[in-house]
């Protein structure tokens, strides 16, 4: 009788040990995909900075693309009426 409890405390023993290190590997693994989370979080928040960037380059280069169009056509308009002028004072200018 004493040989059996001494066997089935010898299994509890080694379940309870083997529990605790499922535990502390658990633990360890919960930690390494907070950490990963976090990282996968920090690059999202990245990434929408860099499209919000981007997206303000292409505005603005579409917007200094039109303004220049615009003051082609004006320099251009002005370059032809200057060639018309006969007035020095306008043509000095």
């Amino acid at each position: 009788m004493v040989a059996i409890i001494y066997f089935t405390y010898k299994t509890y023993l080694k379940n309870v040990e083997t529990s605790a290190e499922n535990a502390a590997q658990a633990r360890k693994h919960v930690e390494e995909l907070s950490i990963y989370i976090a990282e996968q979080e920090r690059m999202r928040e990245q990434f929408a900075q860099i499209e919000k960037m981007s997206a303000l380059g292409e505005l603005a280069s579409g917007t200094a693309h039109d303004f220049n169009n615009t003051l082609s056509g004006i320099l251009g308009r002005a370059q032809l009426l200057l060639r018309r002028t006969t007035d020095p004072d306008v043509a000095r200018a």
